[in-house]
């Protein structure tokens, strides 16, 4: 398998619906691109151009795991930012976004829930005085969640120390107006002016397509056929909805292939390093320890998973990972039977769509949302096949509709390192993240 590394910039305001249509409501838009929409585009352009959509071919390149079309998420590296991330209040952001930085609080909460120890809520101690006002200014101020996207930059400095710039990446909105059309006169119907939130052009979106290296070639003919001066390869799709009233065109550039990642960039080779971190970390958080091993799930995108009476499920649970993957893989995951959860900070969202070819809604589907955090503690005592294990679920993810985005996850993510002590002051032991 090989991931495709993309980008995307909007050529035209991009309306992606994120819920049903409610009567006199905006309806709201995705503030990223998903998988799902960029496989529906490629397909369309696929038959329109001749292609047989009962042929083996279409089935292999977008209704089969042999392609997995990854969300493109605003910002270069961009990533949703998990919801143990927090910021100042009145001076919310990073510091390179003329914040006052920010805080993830997985290890203290971890360190308050499993090891009982007191931990007092983390404030911003900077000063917030304005130019304007005298004194020091260096009250103590709440901190609130810190919710959206983020992006970096790595830049190499002295020592040959490799550090990263991180900044906030949302996305720029607005809302249009639009007037319904009647189709047999070509006019506007009278009293059906609605209204819909998109997202401005000129955006740029990364994002991933993880592909089996027999069907490499074929993508790149019918995906990229136009060669550009610089050697990069383009494509026009247009995503979403309003498409015929002049929404959703967005050129697609591949940039480069990467090796050994996931759909989301995030490379298994590094993840022993990363548990090794993450437990260390904890411990001296915690300022003790159980030996026994602790790690952490933070989604990358939405999960759908449902039980073994096809009930969606609202957090990660270890058996229904089990079973999924042994209904995919006929492997039988042992290991998660002596995984047990100890703490989420989660949230859960409800998906629906629509399916061009059928012109129907698509069945509504509950899924954990993108950013969500799951605190597993493992006593098998094996740290080997606990790692090998985890190295399968991050690469393969879980969950339904894989190959539109779905099911990924990183394991300990080193974000969580990166911030326990704010902003700037990361744990002592986040070198290796």
């Amino acid at each position: 398998m090989r991931t495709l590394l993309l980008s995307a910039t909007s050529l035209s305001p991009v309306a992606v619906s994120s819920r049903h249509k409610v009567a006199g409501d905006v309806p709201g838009t995705l503030q990223y691109l998903p998988g799902s929409a960029i496989r529906g585009a490629l397909a369309t352009n696929f038959v329109r151009a001749g292609g047989d959509e009962k042929k083996d071919e279409f089935l292999r390149l977008f209704l089969s795991d042999e392609v997995r079309f990854g969300n493109l998420y605003p910002g270069k590296n961009g990533k949703p930012l998990p919801l143990t991330a927090w910021t100042c209040k009145l001076r919310p952001g990073f510091t390179h976004d003329h914040g006052h930085g920010v805080w993830d609080l997985l290890l203290a909460l971890a360190a308050k829930r499993v090891f009982g120890r007191d931990i007092n809520a983390p404030v911003c101690r900077k000063s917030h005085a304005r130019s304007d006002q005298r004194g020091s200014g260096d009250d103590q101020v709440e901190l609130e969640r810190y919710t959206g996207f983020y992006s970096y930059n790595r830049e190499t400095r002295t020592y040959n120390r490799e550090t990263r710039t991180w900044r906030k990446s949302g996305t720029d909105t607005r809302i249009l107006a639009r007037t319904s059309i009647c189709s047999p006169l070509g006019t506007a119907k009278y009293g059906q002016l609605y209204s819909l939130e998109a997202l401005e052009e000129g955006q740029l979106f990364w994002g991933y397509i993880y592909c089996r290296d027999d069907v490499e070639s074929k993508l790149q003919s019918l995906f990229f056929p136009e060669r550009r001066s610089d050697g990069q390869e383009g494509r026009l799709l247009f995503l979403g909805t309003a498409r015929n009233r002049g929404l959703g065109k967005v050129k697609l550039l591949e940039l480069s292939y990467a090796e050994g990642v996931n759909l989301y960039g995030r490379n298994p080779a590094d993840l022993s390093d990363r548990l090794q971190t993450f437990n260390e970390n904890l411990r001296s958080h915690a300022v003790e320890s159980d030996k026994k091993t602790y790690f952490s799930l933070t989604l990358d995108s939405d999960v759908i998973l449902q039980d073994d009476l096809l009930r969606y499920m609202s957090y990660l649970d270890p058996r229904a990972m089990r079973e999924d993957l042994r209904s995919r893989t006929g492997k039988d995951h042992e290991w998660l039977e002596r995984v047990e959860l100890v703490l989420q900070v989660s949230s859960t969202r409800r998906l629906s769509g629509w399916n061009e070819k059928h012109g129907l809604p698509k069945d509504e589907a509950l899924a954990v949302s993108m950013g969500s955090v799951f605190l597993y503690r493992y006593d098998g005592g094996d740290d080997e096949t606990l790692v090998s294990g985890l190295q399968e679920l991050e690469k393969e993810g879980l969950g339904q509709r894989r190959n539109e985005g779905f099911g990924y996850v990183c394991v300990c993510d080193p974000f969580h390192i990166q911030f326990c002590g704010g902003e700037g002051v990361p744990c002592v032991n986040a070198g290796r993240g």
